[in-house]
């Protein structure tokens, strides 16, 4: 269970690199009808939810891992959830704009004060609401997962550098005994 945990870990770091470089690309870049890079983005997410399922079941499963690695590994899950789950939000093919709008491409392009609604297909949003899923989805957990992948190896490598020591040495308290 300890390699699969480690290579599902793995997977989701090496995913959330590519996720990250595809999502910045389509911040900019993003335009209505365009499905290569969102089909991709997409793909990503389906593997990076995957690869975080695998780690929180190999987790939970291990026997060896202490039970305090089990929240850890949820609380990833969740988060790699909430990505997944807001991912789909930004997506759009019209805006409403009230006044001139620049160029229309990336999903920045509703963070023009001039936006007042944005569209996919038969749903709408305000663009406020729309800000709201943009930041969370492209800043706040993205941080978060960073945060905990940060923390991560920071506890792995603290636990491989740590050397148990007895407090008491048996062979100096016999002789202080006897």
């Amino acid at each position: 269970m300890h390699r699969v945990r480690r290579w599902a870990f793995i997977v989701l770091g090496a995913d959330f690199a590519a996720l990250a470089v595809v999502g910045i690309w389509l911040a900019f870049r993003y335009e209505p009808g365009d499905s290569s890079a969102s089909g991709i983005h997409a793909v990503l997410g389906i593997v990076a939810m995957l690869a975080a399922l695998v780690a929180a079941i190999a987790t939970v499963a291990d026997d060896e891992r202490s039970t305090a690695g089990i929240l850890p590994a949820i609380v990833v899950l969740g988060v790699i959830a909430g990505l997944y789950l807001t991912g789909p939000t930004l997506g759009w093919d019209r805006l409403a704009a009230n006044g001139p709008v620049g160029a229309q491409r990336g999903i920045t392009v509703v963070f023009d004060k001039n936006v007042g609604a944005v569209a996919q297909g038969n749903k709408q949003m305000t663009a406020q609401t729309y800000r709201r899923y943009a930041w969370l989805h492209a800043v706040a957990l993205p941080i978060a997962v960073l945060a905990m992948g940060g923390a991560g190896i920071w506890a792995v490598r603290r636990r491989r550098s740590y050397v148990p020591q007895r407090t008491i040495d048996l062979t100096a308290a016999e002789a202080d005994a006897g």
